[in-house]
């Protein structure tokens, strides 16, 4: 899971969909997604308010490809702590 964050965070992108997917949307429109490996899954999103930041929201297991509600409402409540929040 590292290196796949080192080479996000060095060359901006992964290979898709392997290591990389869209996984759904966030209040405002703009897509959250799922950094992979094997079973285990980082969510997270591009910041609105910080250029060039990556947040990771959570980490899960998955047993399943379905994205289960639970990751999604986690991801949406942990986007608005740090998108949303005054100044």
């Amino acid at each position: 899971m590292l290196a796949r964050q080192t080479i996000l965070a060095d060359k901006a992108q992964l290979r898709s969909p392997d290591h990389w997917n869209t996984e759904g949307e966030t209040p405002d429109g703009k897509r959250f997604y799922a950094i992979k490996v094997d079973k285990i899954r980082a969510y997270g999103w591009f910041s609105i308010r910080h250029k060039g930041v990556f947040f990771i929201s959570h980490f899960a297991f998955k047993k399943g490809q379905k994205l289960a509600s639970s990751d999604a409402n986690r991801v949406i409540a942990n986007w608005r702590k740090f998108e949303e929040q005054q100044p």
